[in-house]
């Protein structure tokens, strides 16, 4: 079975089982998309570029941030302990942006 990345709207399960694929035809009506550039930000000590922090949830002794990575769609966002967040202004800005709370 393979996951197929399909739009949300659709609502239907992600999963088909080989027999149910076939090849992709191309057809001088519909070029294939040029292809994805590479991650902006990206070196290869594998650091990846934060756009944001989205959110925060308290899990075990620590938090969680929702990440917004630089040059990644929404479907990439994930949640990631403070300690894998390197740039401390990140988390400070997110906080200061949520009068009222604290982390």
């Amino acid at each position: 079975a393979y996951r197929i990345r399909l739009p949300r709207p659709l609502k239907v399960h992600p999963f088909f089982h080989v027999s149910q694929l076939r090849p992709v035809q191309t057809s001088p009506l519909a070029p294939p998309p040029d292809p994805e550039p590479p991650p902006r930000g990206v070196g290869e000590d594998g650091i990846f570029a934060v756009r944001r922090l989205l959110d925060a949830r308290c899990r075990g002794r620590g938090w969680q941030y929702l990440v917004d990575w630089a040059g990644y769609g929404p479907e990439e966002r994930s949640w990631e302990p403070t300690s894998m967040i390197m740039d401390p202004s990140l988390i400070s800005d997110f906080w200061a942006s949520r009068p009222g709370t604290s982390g």
